[in-house]
């Protein structure tokens, strides 16, 4: 099963174009297995933005700000692939900790990866009624 064994990076890049966005820029490298290169497996890729939560004050819930990604990827006759995305993503939401509550906002991305595996599909004929005599 494919895995992502080193970090996943998010940083924050200035717009080219629009003050109100911000570039997210996410990174890091899929690990496929021997059977995933072989079989050409697909697996559902998925980007989350999240607003972290967790400090002293904060309400301990962390906000889904952004899915950014679905994408279908399988190995492509190698082991691993780098991937590299970056999504434009409005100041307003990446600035979810408002007063009363401590800033500086804390963000992390979390990649999915969801095999897609055959599934069995089983179908009956009509029933025959047998005239034997």
């Amino acid at each position: 099963m494919a895995s992502i064994p080193g970090a996943v990076t998010v940083d924050l890049l200035a717009h080219p174009t629009d003050l109100n966005l911000l570039n997210v820029r996410v990174r890091y490298t899929i690990t496929f297995t021997d059977f995933d290169v072989r079989s050409r497996l697909e697996y559902l890729e998925c980007i989350q933005i999240f607003g972290i939560d967790q400090g002293a004050g904060e309400d301990g819930v962390d906000d889904l700000i952004a899915d950014v990604s679905a994408a279908i990827i399988r190995a492509e006759n190698a082991p691993t692939l780098f991937r590299d995305h970056t999504f434009a993503v409005s100041r307003d939401l990446l600035n979810e900790d408002q007063p009363p509550e401590p800033n500086p906002d804390e963000l992390q991305a979390r990649v999915t990866l969801t095999p897609m595996l055959p599934v069995e599909t089983v179908r009956n004929s009509p029933t025959k009624v047998l005239n034997l005599i």
